[in-house]
This record gives structure tokens, sequence and C-alpha cells, in this order.
């Protein structure tokens, strides 16, 4: 057998084979350099061979082409650390738990998020609902059923920090399954989004800004859709013309305009749609069918499709 083992071998073939002949199975995986000049694993197993007084009588060498097992085994690894690196390095903290709820893996960002905010340590091996308020426990071991039952669960919520201010964040449980469809356990993704409520706050905020000084101007304003029908109406463009805000809804403004100035007034109105704002002196119809003159001043606003 040493005169088909490469000179490199031999040493380690000789360790082998003093190692079956005491009486152990040997088992190896090594890769060869083949007569295609290409290099490719093989499983070498050396056995002992027993007489029936129990003496070693000889060795039993195998060798299995393992080459094929090796590519998939190195394509799955490679895929592990990239599917490792996402979750390491995803902006979410990132929970894995058992059914049981019992905390089997987390992210860097999990731990970060749980001391930052809590000023607490998660462990694998420590159940989720430790970590989660006496006052949300029945809630969340609600949504943690919800989620092995194949249900993705999202809610949004204060928690009360450190720092003795509420922070919001989105809490996301997702169903984790075998290839058979087998429950796992529940995968929880939480983000901070306490500059996104804070956003909403103050568009709420300008929105409320706006309608107020809508509502209470000393002058005319109305605001219209895309083909001029009246949306909103303040209470002063309303006593200017005698109606009511629930008779002027959804009419348009060709229906209280003086036919002289309807055809000006439209022309002006479709280059709103080319952003061009303007400005005209136009009649409009009273309630009790008088004239009145008024100064428009009209500007269009287009959204991000134009």
């Amino acid at each position: 057998i040493f005169d088909y083992t490469h000179p490199e071998n031999v040493e380690a073939l000789r360790l082998n084979l003093n190692k079956a002949l005491q009486g152990e199975a040997v088992q190896l995986e090594k890769v060869y350099r083949m007569g295609d000049g290409l290099d490719h694993w093989f499983e070498i197993n050396y056995y002992p061979v027993f007489a029936e007084d129990g003496e070693i009588e000889g060795l039993c060498l195998t060798s299995l082409d393992i080459d094929h097992r090796k590519k998939v085994e190195e394509a799955l690894q490679r895929s592990e650390a990239d599917l490792r690196s996402v979750f390491n390095s995803g902006p979410q903290a990132i929970i894995l738990a058992s059914p049981e709820g019992i905390i089997r893996d987390f992210n860097p960002n999990a731990k970060k998020s749980l001391r930052d905010t809590r000023g607490q340590e998660l462990e694998i091996g420590q159940n989720l609902i430790d970590y989660v308020e006496p006052e949300f426990q029945k809630a969340y071991q609600e949504r943690f059923q919800k989620a092995l039952q194949g249900e993705v669960v999202r809610i949004e919520r204060t928690v009360r920090g450190v720092d003795q201010q509420d922070h919001w964040f989105e809490f996301i449980y997702h169903p984790v399954f075998d290839k058979q469809e087998n429950g796992l356990g529940v995968c929880l993704a939480i983000s901070s989004i306490d500059e996104r409520k804070k956003a909403e706050k103050a568009i709420v905020e300008s929105e409320e800004k706006f309608r107020k000084v809508f509502e209470n101007a000393q002058i005319g304003m109305t605001l219209v859709d895309k083909n001029f029908h009246f949306a909103h109406l303040n209470q002063a463009f309303c006593d200017y013309l005698g109606y009511t805000p629930r008779e002027l809804i959804g009419r348009t403004f060709k229906e209280i305009t003086h036919p002289d100035d309807i055809d000006k007034n439209v022309e002006h109105a479709e280059g709103l749609k080319k952003n061009k704002n303007f400005k005209m002196q136009k009649r409009y119809f009273h309630k009790n069918g008088s004239v009145l003159w008024a100064n428009l001043s009209v500007t269009g606003f287009l959204d991000s499709k134009g």
C-alpha cells in the first residue's frame, strides 16, 4: 500500500495503520490531487479485522469520493455566513425564540437596544417574557401564540426607558417554519420609531395650525380638487356669497361665476396643471342673485407625479 502513497503522506498512513492494528477504527477526510490535475475530497476509513479468537488478523481500508458532499457543505457554510451577516448587520433588533418562548439567538442590535433603553442584558436561554414589562405580559403572550399559529403580528407602543422617558417602538412577530412547515418558533423584530412618531406629530400639529388659519381667515379661502370641485371652504367665503359650506361642497366655480368671466377663469385654471399660479378679477353670483366682484389669487398644488 505504501507503493501507491505519495511520499508526503507515508508517515500519516503509517500512523493510521498502527492505530487500526491496535483495534481503533480510524476515519478521516482528505484532499488528493488526481490524474485530472484537480483536487478531490475522499473519506478514508481504516477498520481492524478480527479473527474468531478476537485477535486482529488484518485491516480493511475503504475510500469514498465525497467531493460533491464537500461542495454542498461549503455552499451551505457560505449561505449560513451570508445569513449571519444579514442577521448581525440589520438595522432592526432581532430575537429568535423557541415555541416555549426561550431565547435561542439575537443580533447585536437587540443586545444594544435593550441595554440602552431598559438597562437589561439579553441572555440566550432566558424566557423572552422576562424582558417584558408586567403590564404588557398578557398581551405579549397572546401575540406570541398568534405568531406560533402562522400569523404575522405587528404593533406599535411606547417603552419607558431608563431615562424615564417614553420611547416608541414597532414590534413585529414573525412565525418561523422549517421546510415541512413545522413551527420552529418566533422571530421578533423590533425597530425604534421615535423619529417617525415625532414627524407624524409635527404633521398633525402643522395640519391643525393650517386648519385654524384657513377656517378663521377674514378673507374667503377655498380648496378644490383636480376637477375644480370645491372640497373645503372657509366661513368668510361662504358668508361673502350667502351660502352654507354644505351647499357649495362638490360644486364647481363655474356654477357661481358670471358667464362673461368663465372662459378666462377656465383658461387660468387649466394652467394650474402646469404649475402656473394666477391672479384675476372676476364676478361671482351671490345666492340672492346679485353680482359681486372679487380679487382672485390661486395657487396650485402638485403631487410627486405632477
